[in-house]
């Protein structure tokens, strides 16, 4: 972790393009004080008091915090009280007999701020109305962030609140999310808590510190046996963070097809109507994986070829109807990337010479380091 021998926190810039991480949040360090209590140790305990006395000398007479200490006392970030609420939440319930009644008065003065910000979206409201011990309603979101977000709230109440709509949007076999939408900077999609629950290893990532704001999901499949799931999506409008599958890098984000997810992760492309007249390249069916950076020309494959990507390979097999597509592999940046200038992906596209109005393409995706 980012943790300075000199400071003692931890130092990290959400905005660092060069790779520096000089600043110190707020946020990150509020989750590494309660990690340090709950070891319960001595040495960290009094490590945790020390830097939770330095950060709480930080709050604004607004009650809120800067998102970085150096800014204070200017707070950029309007929004960043409700996000601190959670790890001071969990600092004061769990260990309050052992600390000073500043956190208590500062969590107060946070609320009071928090009720007073106008712009606040739903989930962020969650937070706020779970520090209040206020019941939360079902649990509903489109983004991996969103969700992360609403889990915190989950954990900071003793509701037992359902988690379907994140269900169905969990492929079980895989540990893959289906039908998610976040943004992609540069090479690397926005970390979430939902990637650490999918077993990524975001290795000294800053969004492990967060694995303390939150309970273990439980997320089991409805039905009798866990290598059979069924799911399918109908055609949405196009949104350029819309993900209609996401595994470690390798995404699809089609969404003019009905698709059906199957077992070990199969899914099921189904082309209904006649051929998009404007479609580029007639390239209907798009996945994308990160580029190494290794000089590596394009190259084209044919149906049932397999197609290797990092961990990953993809075979394309044609079900049901009578067309004939041609595969391309070459550089480009999927929808959800913000950055534009460079390529930062390897497109694998499924282009249509010709085809049905009603076809069924399968793709299946296996991965090497994985067996499911």
């Amino acid at each position: 972790m980012l943790k300075s021998k000199q400071t003692g926190f931890i130092h990290y810039n959400y905005h660092a393009k060069d790779g520096c991480h000089d600043t110190i949040p707020a946020f990150e360090n509020a989750c590494h004080i309660l990690d340090l209590l709950r070891t319960k140790q001595a040495e960290n305990l009094y490590e945790a008091k020390f830097l939770l006395e330095k950060l709480l000398a930080f709050q604004t007479p607004s009650g809120n915090f800067p998102q970085y200490i150096h800014e204070y006392p200017m707070c950029y970030d309007g929004l960043a009280a409700f996000y601190l609420l959670a790890p001071f939440f969990h600092i004061h319930r769990e260990f309050h007999h052992i600390l000073p009644n500043t956190l208590e008065n500062a969590i107060r003065r946070m609320q009071d701020y928090c009720q007073t910000v106008p712009y606040a979206s739903p989930h962020q409201i969650a937070l706020l109305k779970a520090s209040l011990g206020e019941p939360l309603g079902a649990l509903q979101a489109e983004s991996a962030s969103v969700w992360s977000d609403l889990l915190v709230a989950r954990s900071m109440t003793n509701q037992d609140l359902p988690l379907d709509d994140l269900e169905k949007k969990w492929h079980f076999p895989s540990n893959t999310f289906i039908g998610l939408s976040e943004l992609q900077d540069g090479k690397k999609p926005g970390k979430t808590l939902l990637d650490v629950f999918m077993g990524c290893d975001l290795g000294n990532h800053p969004v492990m510190l967060r694995k303390a704001l939150v309970k273990p999901l439980n997320l089991t499949p409805k039905t009798a046996s866990s290598l059979i799931y069924c799911k399918t999506h109908k055609p949405c409008p196009p949104a350029k963070n819309f993900h209609l599958m996401s595994w470690d890098g390798l995404v699809c984000q089609n969404s003019q097809h009905y698709l059906q997810c199957l077992q070990e992760l199969q899914m099921d492309f189904t082309y209904s109507g006649e051929m998009p007249e404007k479609c580029e390249k007639q390239i209907e069916l798009k996945f994308f994986y990160p580029h190494d950076g290794q000089i590596q020309p394009a190259t084209t494959f044919r149906l049932k070829d397999p197609v290797k990507m990092g961990p990953f390979t993809l075979t394309f097999t044609l079900l049901e109807g009578q067309g004939e597509f041609y595969g391309h592999i070459s550089r480009g940046n999927r929808p959800a990337q913000i950055r534009t200038d460079a390529s930062y992906d390897w497109q694998i596209g499924l282009r249509t010479v010709r085809r049905d109005s009603n076809v069924k393409l399968r793709v299946n995706i296996q991965r090497a380091d994985l067996s499911i």
